[in-house]
């Protein structure tokens, strides 16, 4: 009896390994597919073209300046998606 109550153990241990496996591989493949359907908002957007349009007529202190700030809201924004599709796979 002791030893099928071992095997049951080893046999429920192993089921229990591979679905921690396979779980952690659906959330990285769900990331993975949300991180491609990930949208910056329009002002964001707006931004780095507007730094484009200065680099090209060499207003580069302007176009500096302004780059500085979409990185940041670029960073916030996707924290922000991230935290939001980490919110999802918990539940």
């Amino acid at each position: 009896m002791a030893d099928y109550e071992a095997t049951a153990y080893l046999s429920l241990e192993k089921l229990r390994e591979k679905h921690l496996v396979e779980l952690q591989q659906l959330q990285e493949r769900i990331k993975r597919d949300y991180k491609i359907k990930l949208k910056f908002t329009k002002d964001l957007m707006e931004k780095k073209k507007r730094v484009h349009v200065l680099t090209v007529l060499r207003r580069y202190d302007d176009a500096e300046s302004i780059k500085r700030v979409a990185e940041v809201q670029e960073e916030e924004e996707r924290s922000k998606m991230e935290s939001q599709i980490a919110g999802i796979l918990e539940k």
